[in-house]
């Protein structure tokens, strides 16, 4: 019982953290984690509870949560403590998630019960003996099992509705003549030469290993969960433009090359400065882990 676990939650965009030294498994800090939450009116009970301490109307010593199961979080911090902890689960109360090891697995308004929990996150029946790892994807990140019902899956809220206004205004300005195929409108070919195939194949290389960082994996989750571009990060933005980079560097400065501009020089790297700290893309950009099998292995 000698693992660690960290249990932590969120509300207003602050983080109140509570250190196990021992116990940390699904098994026995996860279920105490579920039990918790899952109770009747949980989600309200939490609710009150921390932000009372927020509004600073109660003090810590007065938390029945923290009184009655022996939890000590420390001062709440508007930064989201450390992954390094060997299990972590967070009850986010601001976007009602259940993150497992800084990832998403379930909605707070849709929880699993005991046995679905432990064969959602280690992959296996809680009968069946595992090595204490979690459940995770191909990547190998920490991900949902596939076995998961899909009613207990955290899913992305759809987005917002679009304004008739701005809809009406889309639909004037689309070009109402004959359909005409992206190729011939670009005057490019539909079918990738030789160089193109390789040079895909590296990139999805790239991507791929990419995928496989812990760091970035982690961010790109994040980055899933943001609904407004102004709440990206600094290094989420260094992720998407890296992205974008790899994939449209021979474009964006062919032009630049044969005039003697090369990559690395003074003025390339003023250029992606700028443009990085500008929080601008010289084209459309959509940066999601559709590339990841959001399900797991096992």
């Amino acid at each position: 019982m000698g693992t660690n676990g960290l249990y932590v939650i969120r509300y207003r965009n602050m983080y109140f953290q509570s250190h196990h030294g021992s116990g940390g498994q699904p098994e026995c800090l996860g279920l105490q984690v579920l039990q918790l939450i899952r109770q009747p009116n949980g989600i309200v009970i939490y609710q009150q509870e921390f932000g009372e301490m927020l509004d600073g109307l109660k003090s810590p010593s007065d938390c029945l949560l923290w009184i009655e199961n022996g939890d000590e979080f420390e001062s709440p911090s508007p930064k989201r403590p450390s992954s390094s902890w060997l299990y972590g689960y967070e009850i986010d109360l601001d976007r009602n998630i259940f993150h497992i090891d800084g990832y998403p697995f379930f909605s707070l308004e849709c929880l699993p019960d005991d046995e679905v929990f432990i064969q959602s996150v280690t992959g296996h029946h809680p009968d069946e003996n595992y090595d204490e790892s979690l459940s995770a994807d191909h990547y190998g990140q920490t991900a949902c099992a596939l076995q998961c019902p899909p009613e207990h899956k955290y899913k992305k809220p759809a987005p917002p509705t679009v304004d008739n206004s701005e809809l009406a205004t889309y639909q004037s300005l689309r070009c109402t003549g004959s359909q005409v195929a992206l190729s011939d409108l670009l005057a490019i070919s539909d079918i990738l030469c030789q160089n193109e195939h390789v040079r895909v194949s590296l990139l999805e290389v790239m991507v791929g290993q990419c995928m496989r960082n812990s760091d970035i994996g982690r961010e790109l989750y994040e980055i899933e969960l943001v609904n407004d571009h102004k709440q990206l990060t600094d290094n989420q933005w260094s992720i998407a433009f890296f992205m974008a980079s790899i994939t449209f560097v021979p474009q964006m400065f062919d032009e630049m090359l044969q005039k003697g501009v090369h990559l690395g020089s003074r003025r390339h790297c003023c250029f992606h400065r700028n443009i990085f700290e500008r929080r601008e893309l010289p084209t459309g950009l959509c940066v999601t882990p559709d590339q990841r099998d959001l399900g797991a292995e096992g």
